[in-house]
């Protein structure tokens, strides 16, 4: 501001000794026009005034250039930190947003991978409670199977309760007298031919019972 107003005054001082120089050198043509010598006197006056003026002129003018040149400069240097700082900003922006997405990205592979395990508990534990039923459901289906055999194998030979080794000869050794082939040989083709069915339940029976203990 100080430099401005300077600057200002001394160009008016410069214009005004230009101005003077001027009115002086219209002055000495009207009044030395016929004294030579005190007209060259005088011009060189002006001559030195005029120069003078003109020298404020041009330091005014050099002064000025190089300001404007100055305020450019300093123009320019602002808008390239401007230019910087707003790379710098979006930069920053750029790398918010990926931190961001690869944050989204870790937090969905968390959850996927948790979803995944969760889901292979589960199917492990399915898988289990299936074997432990389908084991539960064989042994009480062998159970069962075991309960009917004897009931049904001890029901032909005519047994019921617990049955004992020595049970199952006697019943064996009295259905055989009755029902064995030579002793029903005598007695019609139908009941014969019942005879024989009931014979083979019987020996069923017999090696079933002689297979489990091993008579």
């Amino acid at each position: 501001m100080i430099r401005e107003t300077f600057r200002t005054s001394v160009e008016f001082v410069g214009w005004f000794v230009v101005l003077i120089a001027s009115l002086f050198f219209l002055f000495e043509t009207t009044t030395f026009w016929g004294d030579w010598q005190n007209f060259r006197v005088m011009m060189i006056l002006n001559l030195i005034f005029c120069s003078f003026g003109l020298v404020l002129l041009t330091i005014c003018g050099r002064d000025r250039r190089r300001q404007i040149e100055d305020d450019r400069e300093k123009r320019s240097r602002r808008e390239k930190e401007e230019q910087a700082r707003s790379e710098r900003e979006r930069q920053k922006r750029e790398n918010e947003r990926l931190q961001d997405c690869r944050r989204q990205r870790e937090s969905s592979r968390r959850k996927a991978e948790e979803e995944r395990a969760r889901r292979e508990d589960e199917a492990s534990e399915n898988s289990k409670r299936e074997r432990s039923r389908s084991q539960q459901e064989d042994r009480s289906n062998s159970r069962r199977s075991t309960i009917r055999d004897e009931k049904y194998y001890g029901s032909i030979l005519g047994l019921k309760g617990r049955v004992t080794p020595t049970d199952v000869k006697q019943k064996y050794r009295e259905l055989c007298a009755q029902y064995h082939p030579d002793k029903v040989s005598h007695l019609g083709p139908k009941l014969r031919a019942v005879a024989d069915i009931e014979m083979k339940a019987i020996n069923e029976a017999y090696e079933y019972f002689k297979n489990k203990y091993n008579m």
